[in-house]
């Protein structure tokens, strides 16, 4: 039952891992979208909750690290195997959601910032400075 505590705890390692790796993927990315776009703050504070996520991740992987370096009958290490399956999956699960939002927040804002760059808008008609046409009275004519 330990060597599966143990097990779990490094696949654990690994899949936070990958997250915020995917989460530093998305700093770089996000980092080249001005920071004016639509719901870029939304998309900031979806990111930040990610990271906390698999921070709080981190610490329950160094408590359950910190159990089984003490002796403990099987229905205690399974207590606690369950329970450590039970909240890092529950976090992946919501660290991949937020992570997915901000992954198509980020994939909307680089394609309409190419769309405006390959379709300016129109320039303004140019005004004309000249005193507008009059009839015989001398009112404008519109």
């Amino acid at each position: 039952m330990h060597d599966e505590a143990v097990a779990a705890a490094r696949e654990y390692d690994a899949r936070l891992d990958d997250l915020k790796r995917r989460a530093d993927e998305l700093d770089h990315r996000r980092a080249g979208v001005p920071h004016d776009t639509l719901s870029s703050a939304s998309a900031d504070h979806t990111l930040g909750q990610a990271r906390q996520v698999l921070e709080d991740g981190r610490g329950t992987l160094r408590a359950v690290r910190t159990k089984l370096q003490k002796p403990g009958t099987n229905a205690e290490l399974q207590a606690l195997l369950d329970d450590l399956r039970r909240r890092l999956d529950d976090g992946i699960t919501e660290a991949s959601s937020e992570l997915s939002a901000v992954e198509s927040w980020v994939a909307i804002a680089e394609r309409q910032r190419t769309a405006v760059a390959q379709h300016p808008a129109p320039p303004e008609p140019p005004t004309e400075d000249r005193a507008p046409e009059t009839d015989r009275s001398g009112a404008p004519i519109r």
